[in-house]
């Protein structure tokens, strides 16, 4: 894996939708980016996998 991970890197490491990066960009959700290429917001790998390991999970377990 690169250092620097874009949205595309990021929704293939996670299995989210661009669109739902977009959306947690937008409300603070997704870690501010750690720098810009350009105009390409990029994250240290680092960043990523200490916010996935943070992020509450959704479970299909049903407990009765």
């Amino acid at each position: 894996m690169s250092e620097w991970l874009t949205n595309t890197d990021i929704a293939k490491l996670t299995g989210l939708k661009i669109e739902t990066l977009y959306k947690y960009r937008e409300r603070n959700t997704l870690p501010k980016p750690d720098k810009y290429i350009g105009r390409t917001p990029v994250w240290k790998s680092e960043t990523i996998e200490q916010w996935r390991s943070n992020r509450p999970t959704i479970t299909s377990e049903v407990t009765l």
